[in-house]
């Protein structure tokens, strides 16, 4: 047997009746509300149901067919779709439950709740008894779900559509225990059919006085036979927030500010006092709501975005709580309109290639804009891409764009165009846009002669080139050699990237240059290095890469002081991808993305390179003398030297004629036995 509901009420609570709205039937005043839906008729297939009388507070309602009006005594042996009174035979010991069906849709029953104190509740805790009634011959479980809705105005349905905003808690979910083929009656008092909730606390719920809080289970009409599911005992307890006794105060007042036209501005305050404090945001003297580009005007930061002159003004907050209220300092948004959001970039290119700046801006439209070099308009460059094709050394110098509108007009940052001295030839090119006709293990040179390849497991591809490259805009017609398929972390140290062999005999004052961009992903640090015998390579220039997608950043290395590099048929350079810790002295031995995280291997990061060109002056060269090196091993004799622009040559006397070795490359190993041999290396 259960007990029956008991409501105490205090002096205090019965003077707070007057202030109730008259369809609140269930106040939190008394503490805690129970209900065992004993007074459910026990027999009866058409008994009455009437919204907030049959039980007192008490809503129901189906999502198909007519307003539910009825419901049925049952013992869980009937398979109609119905609202039901649950229980043994005859038995005054009642459920209130449910099956869903195609003919009533959905069942939705709850009790509503109004706060008619004086203070917040927010401690509201709840126990209840799920009980099966029916396996409905289903073997799936199936959910009389719980949501809850605090409103301001009164809530008069349960909604069993959910055509309203309900907050769930899956912690009071009850989930059928008992499922399988078979259909048939339960015993919904049994241990093995119910689930006991006990204590479960609203997390986070504050009902202030005079709203209300509506408790709902619902039940969908499950796919196949529904089970019948059954709610009992149900105890809501309630607990009452302290009053308010401290007004908030402003402890950090919001900063003026000054923003670009179509960027975004943020105020922030931050208050102390008694919770809940009520934030609202003012601009010249008109409250704020969330609309449009304005979103936090009840909050703590007010957040404006896509900014116009007509957001400028004075902004402040009123801060309110029960205790009182406080205004914040005024503060002033200018906004510089039109403004220059992106401002054009310095950069450095050689002679011949295309020189591009861009910049983008916003304000009140129309926007007009005008590029200037030297100080000086440039005819037809009025948007806000500007290329300077064939660059030429008169091209050099500084670059400006003035962006006008009504509002007025403001000109960019300066940025700098320097032209790259180079030596007088171009001995290889590599454009990589004949992309039909070039392999993207090898590509060959789109002028002079070389050879270019993937070196220790990378593979390449082709895709848009640098827009410094004079073929035009990236794409199919402007192309580069897009390379992927990294070593994967702690392995392979500056040995993965892209290698070229060029000729340089006859060559000196070598130089070269390229552009190259980075996804996010791919290793910031690369190391250039370079090759005299086209096998074993020295470390070059460290290459530190900052920019990411769609960026190509141009690059260059002076190796004129390097002599093993000049009038050398076997010239190699190549770059690599390097760890931290080699890079930069620290002790991480593993690459480091650019920006991101670095990811190797198949859909990890790519490095990719256009306009890879080598230059030289053409002259004599004068050999520094190097030693030929001559050590016995055994029956054998190993010679080497360290530049393999020199040739080994013998003879059988020191003063005869010398022959050079075919093939002999250092190191060179011959036999110690027969004929003495003389050796020497000629340039």
């Amino acid at each position: 047997m259960k007990m029956h509901k008991l409501i105490t009420l205090s002096a205090t609570t019965l003077a707070a009746f007057a202030y109730l709205r008259a369809e609140a039937q269930v106040q939190m005043s008394a503490g805690t509300y129970s209900q065992n839906f004993d007074t459910l008729a026990n027999t009866g297939t058409a008994n009455t149901w009437t919204d907030n009388s049959t039980l007192t507070g008490w809503y129901a309602s189906k999502s198909a067919g007519a307003a539910l009006a009825a419901y049925q005594a049952g013992t869980g042996s009937g398979t109609a779709g119905a609202l039901y009174s649950f229980g043994a035979s005859a038995a005054t010991d009642r459920a209130l439950g449910s099956i869903g069906s195609g003919t009533v849709g959905n069942l939705a029953y709850g009790v509503r709740l109004v706060n008619d104190t004086a203070e917040a509740v927010n401690n509201i805790t709840i126990s209840y008894t799920g009980e099966q009634w029916r396996n409905g011959g289903n073997a799936t479980a199936q959910p009389l779900t719980f949501s809850y809705m605090v409103s301001a105005t009164p809530i008069t349905s349960s909604d069993a559509g959910t055509t309203l905003t309900w907050t769930a808690v899956p912690a009071l979910d009850f989930t059928s225990p008992t499922t399988g083929a078979t259909a048939a009656a339960l015993d919904g008092n049994a241990a093995a059919n119910q689930h006991v909730f006990s204590g479960i606390v609203l997390s986070g719920v504050s009902v202030l006085p005079g709203q209300e809080i509506f408790l709902r289970w619902l039940d969908l009409n499950d796919a196949g036979n529904d089970h019948a599911l059954a709610i009992d005992n149900l105890t809501v307890s309630f607990t009452g927030a302290p009053p308010v006794t401290n007004p908030p105060a402003i402890t950090t007042q919001p900063v003026s500010r000054t923003n670009n036209a179509a960027s975004a501005a943020t105020f922030t305050v931050v208050a102390t006092g008694s919770a809940p404090l009520v934030y609202q945001w003012i601009k010249d003297g008109n409250a704020l709501s969330d609309f449009g580009n304005v979103a936090g005007s009840a909050g703590p930061t007010l957040t404006i975005t896509n900014l116009a002159s007509s957001d400028a003004g004075s902004y402040s907050v009123v801060i309110t709580n029960d205790a009182g209220a406080v205004t914040s300092s005024i503060v002033s948004l200018t906004i510089v309109d039109p403004a220059v959001n992106q401002q054009p970039a310095s950069r450095t290119n050689i002679i011949g290639d295309t020189a591009n700046f861009f910049a983008s801006a916003a304000g009140v439209a129309p926007l007009s804009y005008q590029w200037k070099h030297n100080g000086t308009d440039i005819p037809d460059a009025t948007t806000t891409a500007l290329n300077v094709i064939n660059a030429q050394a008169a091209d050099q110098g500084s670059y400006q764009i003035v962006v006008s509108n009504p509002s007025g007009s403001i000109t960019s940052a300066v940025a700098t165009l320097t032209l790259l001295s180079t030596p007088s030839t171009q001995l290889a090119r590599w454009d990589f846009n004949a992309t039909n006709a070039l392999s993207t293990a090898s590509p060959a040179p789109s002028s002079g002669a070389g050879t270019a390849l993937t070196v220790v497991g990378t593979n390449g591809s082709f895709a848009s080139g640098s827009f410094s490259d004079a073929a035009g805009v990236p794409g199919s017609a402007n192309s580069g050699w897009n390379t992927q398929f990294y070593p994967t972390q702690g392995t392979s140290n500056k040995m993965a990237g892209v290698q070229f062999n060029v000729n340089t005999v006859g060559y000196q004052n070598i130089l070269l240059t390229w552009e190259q961009r980075h996804s996010n992903t791919a290793s910031k640090y690369e190391r250039l290095q370079y090759s005299t015998d086209g096998i074993n390579f020295v470390d070059g220039d460290l290459i530190v890469m900052n920019a990411t997608n769609n960026s190509f950043v141009f690059f260059s290395s002076d190796l004129s002081g390097i002599p093993g590099v000049n009038n050398n048929p076997n010239f190699a350079f190549r770059i690599v991808s390097e760890f931290e810790s080699t890079a930069i002295g620290t002790t991480n031995a593993n690459y480091v993305g650019t920006t991101g995280s670095y990811n190797a291997g198949t859909g990890g990061g790519t490095i990719r390179f256009d306009l890879v060109n080598v230059f030289g002056n053409a002259g004599s060269v004068t050999p520094t003398s190097i030693p030929l090196n001559i050590v016995l091993s055994g029956s054998n004799v190993t010679l080497s030297w360290t530049n393999a622009s020199f040739t080994l040559q013998s003879a059988t006397t020191v003063d005869g004629t010398y022959g050079t070795i075919a093939g002999a490359t250092s190191p060179y190993t011959t036999s110690a036995s027969g004929a003495q041999k003389f050796f020497r290396l000629k340039y």
